[in-house]
């Protein structure tokens, strides 16, 4: 057994009966990270998929790793999960020192630190922390103070600010043999997934990256970053060698082609080096004829955009997009015209939105022939724009924790308008093809009929929810499932938390 042992925790739970569980690039790149610069260390991840996960097996993990330092990510979703396993750890051994990064405790160290579990939170980036928190605590017991390390010490807590790797290119490749990697869903699907940037620079109210944006720039360096193009072409040769069965890449950057001259070195050098299939994200506005051309030709065969809401006063007066109607239909235009598939996010269950604005959302993406509808469901993130609109109007009164932004909504909605969310998040796909398929004229009546009746449309959830137990189970026939996958909503391969 090796002298420095890690523990790394993922929480990672679902509704969904079938989600095998996503791959964490955040908590892969500290593994990798760690082992390239510290000797006889030992880095293992307990990746938790059962929301029902018990304290006993929680323990037997830990009797399996004996750590030295446990450490987790979390999330706004996952934070309650995180605090009741840190006390399951201090219950079994208080010596073992527990830390917390992501996400959630980057926004707010201070409230994280509130948690009496929880003896060290990181803000910001975690590789740096990490080597120093390793290097100093299992070998002195002593919680340094490094940057981006909070603690507590005498009553009082501990601040060093943020930390941020401004060059990417100085991180080894992830580990990816951290995860079960090829059991996860995304690689089940022949789907591989690399990210070779970190950050965004928009401010959509809904997002935490105006937040994050202030947060890192105590750091003087940059919070949009991107590895070079010899580096990404290196990592994903390196990727593909480890997964040879990988058939198609995904980019999960929030936008690949942000940065055009980046963009454009980095497609001719992916199409001679690498010549796979792929998909990315992209913001509309930023698509014009010479990057569709460089998509298209360096092989993406699937563009993601965010519609968010077909309502476009809610989409720029709330979302803060700055994206009209015509900009989202003409720049989708552009990549149909070229045979892109085109999966839209979208979002239900927004502050000031009612029936006839859901009905919006469903019109747009039917109009425009969109190939596969993300829809989830709006949850009201604190440090956010948006988050202070909803208290403003009334909407947080009895909020909710939920562990995924699918199926409920936490905002206080009349009976009738939550029926409505509830069947649009599930069964947007299903309804806005048939509404593409139908006469204007009797496409409309369906859609005003059925909204009308919120009572009555519960029995497509009910549908959807039997019909996944039956998938889940692995005894449905392979053609009924693949229909079925056509018409429902299905996981991501993996929205950030913003």
């Amino acid at each position: 057994m090796k002298s420095k042992r890690i523990l790394l925790v993922f929480p990672d739970v679902s509704y969904d009966s079938l989600h095998r569980g996503y791959f964490h690039y955040g908590l892969a790149s500290i593994s990798a990270y760690l082992k390239s610069r510290i000797k006889d260390i030992e880095v293992t991840l307990f990746h938790i998929r059962d929301k029902n996960l018990s304290q006993g097996h929680f323990r037997e993990k830990i009797r399996e790793s004996l750590p030295h330092i446990i450490a987790f990510t979390s999330t706004t979703h996952s934070f309650l999960l995180v605090q009741q396993y840190a006390k399951w750890v201090k219950d079994l051994d208080d010596e073992i020192l527990t830390v917390c990064g992501g996400v959630h405790v980057t926004l707010n160290p201070e409230e994280a630190l509130t948690s009496p579990t929880l003896d060290v939170v990181v803000c910001g980036d975690g590789e740096y922390p990490m080597e120093a928190l390793v290097n100093e605590w299992i070998v002195n017991k002593r919680i340094p103070n490094e940057k981006g390390i909070w603690y507590r010490k005498n009553g009082k807590i501990i601040d060093n600010g943020c930390t941020v790797v401004a060059d990417l290119d100085s991180l080894p490749d992830s580990d990816w043999q951290l995860f079960d990697y090829m059991n996860l869903d995304a690689p089940k699907q022949g789907l591989g997934g690399i990210m070779l940037s970190r950050g965004c620079p928009y401010h959509c109210s809904y997002c935490c990256n105006r937040k994050l944006a202030n947060i890192y720039k105590s750091s003087q360096a940059s919070y949009i970053r991107f590895k070079s193009v010899e580096r990404s072409i290196s990592e994903i040769k390196n990727f593909i060698g480890k997964f040879p069965t990988i058939d198609t890449l995904y980019f999960d950057d929030d936008i690949l082609p942000l940065k055009q001259k980046w963009f454009f070195e980095f497609a001719r050098e992916y199409k001679k080096e690498i010549n796979k299939p792929y998909w990315c994200n992209i913001r509309p506005n930023l698509v014009n004829s010479k990057i569709v051309e460089a998509l298209v030709n360096s092989g993406c065969t699937r563009a993601g955009i965010g519609i968010e809401t077909g309502n476009e006063g809610i989409r720029n007066e709330i979302l803060k997009r700055g994206l009209s109607d015509k900009t989202i239909i003409d720049k989708v235009s552009l990549l149909k015209e070229r045979g892109v598939y085109v999966y839209s996010f979208n979002m239900v269950g927004l502050p000031r939105e009612r029936k006839a604005e859901l009905l919006d959302t469903i019109r747009m993406n039917a109009n425009l022939g969109i190939d596969k509808i993300q829809c989830t469901v709006f949850y009201p993130y604190r440090y956010t724009d948006i988050y202070d609109l909803c208290v403003q109007d009334g909407l947080l009164v009895h909020s909710k924790w939920l562990i995924e932004y699918h199926r409920e909504t936490t905002l206080e909605f009349d009976y009738a308008q939550r029926n409505r969310i509830y069947f649009t998040e599930l069964t947007i796909n299903l309804v806005a093809k048939l509404y593409a398929k139908s006469p204007k004229y009797l496409a409309e009546f369906f859609l005003g009929t059925l909204y009308s009746h919120p009572s009555a449309i519960l029995f497509l959830p009910i549908l959807n929810i039997l019909l996944r137990t039956v998938l889940a189970s692995g005894t449905i026939a392979p053609g009924i499932k693949k229909i079925y996958r056509l018409i429902m909503p299905q996981p991501s391969t993996g929205r950030s938390e913003k």
